[in-house]
């Protein structure tokens, strides 16, 4: 039997404390030790299930997500999910004059090498979660990941914000703030633009092209330290505004 406030210290990073024993199992709050975001909310797990979890941690992971299914691939577990959806090289263009006083992008953290909008850049065989992002202070990356995969890429970059001051510029569905990581994060971010209209992504499978017009809007994250350190104070504001970018140019190939 379990007792409510013990602790568990994962190899990761993470921390697990059981704050109330339900009769059936276990609530249990999950944070990360060096994490600059604010304490996870609770999960639900009952009493075997929680003695796998902490009899088997994972040596990489460190959100309650991933930890909830724990074979999740960063990079998504099937084709609609990988990072099938690339950058256009019009947009790429646009956003790094328009965020040029950031500096220039340096590291594409999220790619494959027919997607990848910078020489240098992470593929898959990489892994960029597990990678630095700030070889330099205040490095600009690009990161434009597994939209499903959105939490994981997110908190790597609030950590490599908060951590080195990587500067981080990443392509996200703008969706209904249903999502966990949608509600959470927006604070966490120095600002968060809205393109308008949707915007239609390069396709890297085997015949190329540009998709049909995105079902969702598509909106860029400016992660900094400054913004880390706005959510921790004030975490219930965000700075959202609007971004009309424009068809994409005719005769465009990439």
């Amino acid at each position: 039997m379990r007792h409510v406030n013990e602790t568990w210290h994962g190899p990761g990073g993470q921390q697990y404390r059981i704050v109330e024993d339900t009769g059936d199992g276990y609530r249990v709050e999950i944070t990360h030790r060096d994490s600059p975001l604010p304490a996870e909310e609770s999960w639900s797990f009952g009493y075997d299930q929680f003695e796998r979890l902490i009899g088997s941690l994972p040596l990489h992971r460190s959100t309650a997500e991933v930890l909830a299914a724990p074979t999740r691939n960063p990079y998504g577990n099937n084709e609609a999910e990988r990072q099938d959806l690339a950058t256009p090289r019009w947009f790429f263009n646009k956003v790094a004059e328009a965020y040029s006083r950031y500096g220039q992008f340096s590291l594409d953290v999220c790619a494959k090498s027919n997607s990848a909008v910078v020489p240098e850049y992470y593929s898959k065989r990489h892994n960029g979660l597990k990678q630095p992002w700030a070889h330099d202070q205040g490095q600009l990356n690009w990161c434009n990941p597994p939209f499903s995969q959105a939490r994981a890429w997110l908190e790597k970059a609030f950590d490599e914000a908060h951590r080195y001051d990587a500067r981080t510029v990443m392509l996200l569905p703008f969706r209904d703030p249903a999502s966990k990581w949608f509600y959470r994060y927006p604070p966490f971010a120095q600002r968060i633009t809205v393109l308008v209209p949707r915007l239609q992504y390069y396709q890297c499978g085997r015949d190329g092209g540009f998709s049909d017009n995105a079902s969702f809007c598509s909106a860029l994250w400016l992660i900094t330290r400054k913004g880390v350190q706005h959510g921790q104070k004030n975490p219930r504001y965000a700075n959202i505004d609007w971004w009309k970018i424009g068809k994409r140019p005719e005769g465009t190939r990439r």
